[in-house]
């Protein structure tokens, strides 16, 4: 079974590129396909930090439920009075009149122990409502993340390859041309033909190692893209393997499915916004519920107009209730936020309404790619075997004396670019594939 490893050092270490040789073996890694993928779904940057944001959504859940339990303070103060504040009262020795007294001593400290428990909030309300939908959005993000991620890998992965399988048939076609070089140079020199024919030759190899060179810098670009895609040491080298024999495999897809808008992610997601939407909407229409709480304060009460004996002696006192709050009037606002809850709601329908139209627009383009990209291919692929076909004839032909040497050039070049056209008609299958499976929600994207 023939396979292909592609990777920087082997590309260097080929033809024009010997004295660049810079990488180090130490730190090669051969990668399938699945293993580029699954490599790049633990470490691609994006999705790694839609990772990190699910964590901080879970945590922004867990800040958002702690006013469940119960909130313990403790307060300390200290006063000192300059001056003892005056209070009016009434005179004990003279009904009717009223005379000026201080109270208190000059200082005074607490040592306040407090809790309350929540028993009902509207706010904590909202807040264990859309708990569960905010880590579904959370969720659905890093999940859209890891198609992206899937896609691109994909794309990048083969766009490499079939790029290496160009090398490969360049490489053969070298092969070729060096060996007619020697035949039609060796004629010459018998004096059998002119040099016409030799310097065509020439000409052929030449053109065919320029474009091997344009092949391998190509490579080395596209090494340097797949890295960058699935999240890998720019400085490491990268070898990926694939069996050619699963090529047409990877081509293909059910193009007979049918659509359901509902496998897109965007659709999902869009599904999770409208349910917070109705989460707000409730918690708008609710607003007017009181907040009911329980309550326990105990005080250590210090008094004394010696600062050094402040502490000597505590006139403790505990307490313990309920507080109820409600919200009266405020200004017409709980109305105002329903109203426009509902509209939001309302655009949210329209919303929905137009990705449905956008997804079915996206899947049936996607669709015509796919469908034409495998036209092309197959006709590039059948012109690929009349070209193999003419050249064998021709090239015989010219062994035979009953054709020129500039017909076999000519079927040559025409067999070169026919091998070429349908590897590059192969990869906008491929990608067509992807961009198709994307389309349709149908991207497997599980680590």
């Amino acid at each position: 079974m023939k396979r292909f490893l592609v990777s920087g050092w082997i590309l260097l270490c080929s033809f024009y590129l010997l004295p660049d040789l810079g990488y180090s073996q130490s730190n090669n890694q051969n990668m399938t396909l699945d293993e580029c993928i699954k490599y790049a779904l633990q470490n691609e940057p994006t999705l790694q930090q839609q990772k990190i944001a699910e964590q901080i959504t879970q945590k922004d859940v867990q800040i958002n439920l702690a006013d469940w339990y119960p909130q313990i303070n403790f307060n300390y103060d200290i006063t000192h009075y300059i001056e003892l504040q005056t209070s009016i009262i009434p005179n004990q020795n003279r009904p009717g009149e009223k005379i000026a007294a201080k109270f208190g001593l000059k200082n005074n400290s607490n040592l306040i122990f407090s809790a309350t428990q929540t028993i009902f909030n509207n706010n904590l309300r909202l807040a264990s409502r859309t708990a569960p939908v905010l880590r579904q959005q959370a969720s659905q993000n890093v999940t859209a993340s890891k198609i992206d991620v899937v896609v691109n890998v994909s794309k990048a992965f083969f766009d490499l390859f079939i790029t290496m399988d160009q090398l490969s048939i360049l490489d053969e076609d070298i092969v070729r041309l060096e060996r007619n070089l020697r035949d039609t140079y060796n004629q010459y020199e018998s004096g059998i033909t002119d040099k016409i024919d030799y310097k065509r030759a020439t000409i052929a190899l030449n053109s065919a190692r320029s474009q091997k060179k344009a092949a391998q810098e190509s490579i080395i670009y596209k090494t340097a893209v797949l890295k960058q895609t699935i999240g890998y040491p720019a400085e490491n080298d990268l070898v990926v393997a694939f069996d050619t024999a699963s090529l047409r495999q990877a081509a293909i897809v059910d193009t007979l499915q049918t659509l359901e808008p509902v496998n897109r992610i965007e659709y999902q997601q869009l599904q999770t916004s409208l349910k917070l939407q109705e989460t707000n909407l409730s918690y708008y229409r609710w607003a007017f519920l009181p907040t009911l709480s329980a309550i326990f304060t105990h005080d250590f009460l210090f008094l004394n107009d010696n600062i050094s004996d402040l502490y000597n002696k505590s006139y403790p006192y505990t307490y313990y209730g309920l507080r109820l709050s409600v919200p009266l009037f405020q200004g017409f606002k709980r109305l105002r936020n329903v109203q426009k809850a509902e509209l939001q709601i309302r655009s949210f329908d329209w919303q929905q309404k137009g990705l449905k139209n956008q997804i079915n627009s996206e899947y049936r383009l996607a669709l015509a790619n796919y469908k034409s990209a495998v036209s092309d291919w197959k006709v590039l692929e059948e012109n690929e075997e009349i070209a193999r076909d003419v050249y064998n004839t021709v090239n015989l032909q010219y062994k035979e004396g009953i054709k020129q040497y500039l017909e076999v050039i000519v079927a040559e070049t025409d067999l070169r670019s026919a091998q070429l056209d349908a590897r590059n008609a192969l990869l906008r299958v491929i990608s067509s594939k992807y961009d198709l499976l994307r389309a349709m929600g149908t991207v497997p994207y599980n680590e």
